[in-house]
């Protein structure tokens, strides 16, 4: 398949843990962001989720922060112990129930 150049500007912080990662995949940078173009134009959107430094999506971490609003004001109570976010989350769904 023929190919052209591109040059994308990259801050370094993120590109080298990103080379180092593809590597540690057996890959490249290059393919990686191949296989990511190749998605974005067969399905004409973005696939990226954004998560937080916690790891919660913008939805997750609203949710969270209303509740943690709902208990300040006591309309809201959570009882038990999570022993994962998913188990926590499981459990805020049944409350919007």
């Amino acid at each position: 398949m023929p190919t052209t150049a591109t040059s994308i500007r990259i801050d370094p912080k993120i590109k080298n843990p990103a080379q180092k990662i593809a590597k540690s995949m057996g890959t490249n940078l290059s393919t990686i962001i191949n296989m990511y173009l190749t998605q974005f134009v067969r399905e004409k959107r973005l696939s990226i989720v954004l998560r937080d430094e916690e790891g919660f999506t913008p939805d997750a971490s609203a949710d969270l922060l209303a509740l943690m609003k709902r208990i300040d004001i006591g309309e809201e109570e959570i009882t038990g112990s999570f022993s994962t976010k998913e188990a926590l989350f499981a459990h805020l769904d049944a409350l919007k129930k």
